[in-house]
């Protein structure tokens, strides 16, 4: 199992008309890329990578707004899974399953960040997998 981790600055702002400093906080986003998380021929597993371009760390982000993750994977085909957890990793919620893209493999979601997000401990997940299945 490959595994890569980045870090991105998430700022919340809240809305409300107090002073700055309560209308701030600072949220750490950890982007992890799995490969091999889920089952697949070991061959596969082995001539399989992939690797996230974009966000590269320190990024100050907007909650509700729009996003962009971007990655390359080795190999054409298969399927991109995108994951949140809100909690450090413990539970993870599933955002969205993109079928790779043929050309040179590069893919990417746009990615509303949800504008009630208040967690210091959110993470991101994106496992490259063969199958739905």
């Amino acid at each position: 199992m490959m595994l890569d981790s980045r870090r991105v600055k998430l700022a919340l702002f809240d809305g409300r008309t107090s002073d700055r400093a309560s209308r701030f906080s600072a949220v750490v986003i950890v982007v992890l890329l799995m490969v091999g998380a889920l089952p697949m021929m070991p061959a596969e597993a082995a001539e399989t990578s992939i690797t996230l371009r974009d966000p590269v760390g320190g990024e100050e982000l907007v909650a509700g707004s729009v996003t962009t993750i971007r990655w390359q994977v080795s190999s054409t085909g298969g399927y991109v899974a995108i994951y949140l957890s809100t909690d450090g990793g413990a539970r993870w919620t599933g955002l969205d399953t993109i079928l790779s893209t043929p050309d040179h493999s590069f893919g990417y979601y746009d990615w509303q960040i949800p504008p009630n997000l208040e967690s210091d401990t959110c993470k991101i997940r994106v496992v490259w997998k063969s199958s739905l299945s």
